[in-house]
């Protein structure tokens, strides 16, 4: 969003920084970090959706995706995973 128009409009990026990543979640959750510090790959949104439990990955750069099965063959949860992010690399 280009807060800086008059209309508010969406604007396409090919990249959101040097050394960030951004983490969304389901319930207006959004936040960004420094990659490098916590060891995760440049310029990628990382995301849950609610309807599928998966670990979406997009590069913003290369515009492609990955899904990880990361709870595969685990017991359903009891609730939605959280991000949890480390203080001192934001």
């Amino acid at each position: 969003m280009d807060y800086s128009s008059p209309e508010l409009e969406w604007r396409r990026v090919d990249s959101i920084g040097d050394d960030r990543v951004f983490f969304l979640g389901g319930s207006n959750f959004a936040a960004s970090c420094s990659a490098t510090g916590i060891g995760l790959e440049r310029g990628c949104i990382y995301f849950c959706n609610t309807f599928d439990d998966d670990l979406h990955v997009f590069n913003v750069e290369t515009a492609r995706g990955e899904i990880h099965k990361i709870l595969e063959g685990l017991p359903e949860l009891w609730t939605y995973p959280a991000w949890v992010l480390p203080v001192d690399h934001i």
